[in-house]
């Protein structure tokens, strides 16, 4: 299977016009790039899902250190008695919320057109 054949397969995935499945796209894409159609057709699921891990950890991991940070300045704001226009919202987590539950969406339609591809690929080395 070669780069084009995986990104015809990206295209008709993106189709569906969910922003995860466009990320995912993108993210299939720069992988195929940046390891070949060959070597990026061999990963196995959990390799993808590891690599998912360590970039949610990260993202995830910033965004709880300035909510963190944000609610420790409200804390010693309301001990020194002074007014405080800008607190953390229930938006900002819904926000957050809907951010996590995205990263799984994306690594789960990315996983779906791994499977696509190596199904394609093997019934093509099968005929």
């Amino acid at each position: 299977m070669t780069q084009k054949q995986i990104h015809k397969i990206v295209d008709k995935q993106e189709q569906d016009g969910k922003h995860s499945t466009i990320i995912a796209g993108k993210l299939v894409r720069l992988d195929v790039f940046k390891m070949g159609a060959k070597d990026w057709l061999s990963q196995s699921g959990s390799d993808v899902a590891e690599g998912f891990v360590d970039v949610a950890g990260i993202t995830i991991g910033m965004v709880v250190d300035e909510l963190k940070s944000r609610l420790a300045g409200e804390e010693l704001l309301d001990d020194l008695g002074l007014p405080q226009s800008d607190r953390i919202s229930f938006d900002e987590i819904e926000k957050f919320h809907t951010s996590v539950l995205d990263t799984f969406e994306v690594l789960a339609t990315y996983l779906r057109i791994l499977e696509i591809a190596k199904a394609q690929h093997n019934e093509r080395n099968n005929e």
